[in-house]
């Protein structure tokens, strides 16, 4: 079932936005994937990241920061991931009408977790926004082949050993 909504959000105005199924991701231990795995603060998720992929990794007190390269470094082609307090629930070009967008709840362990925001232009590039409490993961303008490629990446998201958030 999906259901369609106009409206605002936090007093700023965004088009068409479909709302898809949820998804409930798999615990960590369940999932059975190859690659590096990188983690969030709390270890409340992790995905994995092909051996093969270029990775960068920015680190201060109150952040970690992922950059994923898609092709030759000069056509900027990233998935970065965000690992802080603080970060927004929703993409900030929520609000362009030029972007139509879909939304669908996450879930870990039987709690709702986060959103996951993806959206097409009308020129074909993609965007999507993975919306957690102290963390996200986002491309923005990409075109649908780096899409792909970072779509199967974020895929490979789990639920870790978060204490607080088993039941």
């Amino acid at each position: 079932m999906t259901l369609t909504a106009a409206g605002t959000l936090a007093g700023a105005a965004f088009g068409q936005v479909t709302f898809g199924a949820p998804v409930s991701l798999r615990a960590c231990d369940d999932a059975h994937r190859t690659g590096r795995r990188i983690s969030s603060h709390l270890d409340t998720v992790a995905l994995y990241i092909p051996y093969f992929a270029h990775m960068t990794k920015v680190q201060d007190a109150d952040y970690v920061n992922y950059f994923v390269r898609y092709g030759p470094e000069r056509d900027k082609l990233w998935l970065t991931f965000l690992f802080s307090m603080g970060t927004p629930s929703a993409p900030p070009a929520l609000q362009n009408p030029e972007i139509g967008w879909t939304a669908q709840k996450l879930f870990c362990n039987r709690l709702e977790y986060g959103k996951d925001w993806r959206g097409s232009a009308d020129d074909g590039r993609r965007r999507r926004y993975v919306a957690l409490p102290f963390e996200y993961a986002t491309y923005e303008g990409v075109p649908p082949r780096a899409a792909k490629y970072f779509d199967k990446i974020s895929g490979t998201m789990c639920c870790g050993k978060c204490s607080y958030c088993r039941k």
